[in-house]
């Protein structure tokens, strides 16, 4: 510290999860932030180390990682090159993965040296389907306060209903990645994987469980999941704090590549998710 990249291994089965830790050494016994990043991204994506660094100067400690199956590898953190990876990921791989980031902290393991990190005072934060798992896993007991930016109130809402046949036929189906034109498969095995665990994987249910501090973050012009899933996150949970922020979409302005600045719609996320933290953490 302050600034540590490593990796653990995935209990699911042993790929690498690249994780980043960012710390101020002037702070002492920070709470820490575990952030899950959404589909198609990564840790790096646009103004996530921004993001990092908002957080740090205000005395908190900041995990982002790389989810094992999210198609970047340890030497291309930021390029959708293991794309077998890719094809075979599941909702119940990212919880895992999820879960194994908050175990090592929480186990007090080498990334808290310094006293830097207070591992009784843990956050979870997450954008997008990240925000989804961060929830699933904060239902489970793992975090003292919860932010989700613009997350989906059930898995299935971006899969294409009029496709799901062939999907289910060929086993695999293109998605195409709006900025590098790559088309990625996503393998059919994400929605068997869903249904077959769908006992756990309700975010509805999860939502409904979790009593904890919650702030629900979406934006009213979001395009990719509509700002309604947050009215439906809330109506589940009414103790839960909701921001919906006017005129933003799915990322807040934010994109990839980034000129390492925040764009004012997202600031103003990351600043309500701050102060939050700071009153509830």
């Amino acid at each position: 510290m302050p600034h540590q990249t490593f990796k653990l291994t995935s209990r699911y089965n042993s790929r690498p999860i690249v994780v980043d830790v960012l710390a101020r050494p002037s702070f002492r016994f920070q709470p820490l932030i575990i952030f899950a990043h959404g589909f198609n991204g990564f840790k790096d994506w646009g103004p996530f180390p921004a993001m990092a660094e908002r957080f740090a100067d205000a005395g908190f400690a900041f995990c982002a990682f790389n989810f094992s199956h999210n198609g970047t590898t340890p030497e291309r953190p930021t390029e959708f090159e293991d794309l077998e990876a890719y094809r075979a990921n599941t909702i119940s791989i990212e919880l895992s993965d999820l879960e194994d980031v908050i175990h090592f902290f929480a186990g007090g393991k080498s990334a808290s040296e310094g006293a830097l990190i207070d591992k009784r005072h843990i956050g979870l934060m997450g954008h997008s389907r990240g925000a989804s798992v961060a929830l699933l896993a904060a239902a489970q007991g793992h975090a003292k306060a919860l932010v989700t930016l613009s997350a989906m109130a059930a898995f299935d809402r971006t899969w294409p209903e009029d496709q799901m046949q062939t999907w289910a036929e060929d086993g695999v189906r293109l998605v195409q990645n709006r900025r590098t034109g790559q088309k990625l498969p996503l393998g059919y095995s994400i929605v068997q994987d869903y249904k077959a665990n769908f006992g756990r994987l309700d975010l509805i249910a999860a939502a409904n469980s979790y009593t904890n501090p919650w702030l629900i973050v979406h934006g009213d012009q979001d395009e990719t999941i509509p700002v309604t899933d947050a009215m439906e996150l809330s109506m589940a949970q009414p103790g839960a704090a909701t921001l919906i922020l006017p005129g933003q979409g799915h990322t807040y302005g934010a994109a990839h590549p980034s000129d390492g600045t925040m764009p004012p719609g997202f600031a103003q996320a990351v600043d309500a998710s701050i102060a939050f933290y700071k009153a509830n953490l």
